[in-house]
């Protein structure tokens, strides 16, 4: 298997794992079945953002060249799982702010 989509897999599980930890209710006990069910949509997003950046990796791969001298195929892949999650999170909070700020007018 591709060590750069083993580690941009890592990158990802590791993008949801902040995400539970960082969960409003930590008097309960985690559940994985409830967190699927309860984020499904936000996880198939990150899931297409990190798809996306992963289909982009020869340029990826080209921009390190140019600017770094070298390609670092597994840190490249880690922060492809980690930033594809991280890009997502980010429009959708930037969605649902404007959302409120329409509403709220």
């Amino acid at each position: 298997m591709n060590p750069v989509l083993i580690a941009a897999i890592c990158g990802f599980l590791f993008r949801e794992l902040l995400a539970v930890e960082a969960r409003q209710d930590r008097s309960k006990p985690f559940d994985a079945l409830y967190y699927l069910r309860n984020n499904w949509i936000a996880i198939a997003l990150n899931t297409l953002g990190t798809i996306g950046l992963y289909l982009a990796i020869p340029e990826i791969m080209h921009l390190q060249v140019q600017h770094l001298g070298a390609q670092y195929p597994i840190l490249t892949g880690f922060a492809i799982g980690l930033l594809g999650a991280w890009l997502v999170r980010k429009a959708q909070d930037a969605i649902k702010r404007k959302v409120e700020k329409a509403a709220d007018e």
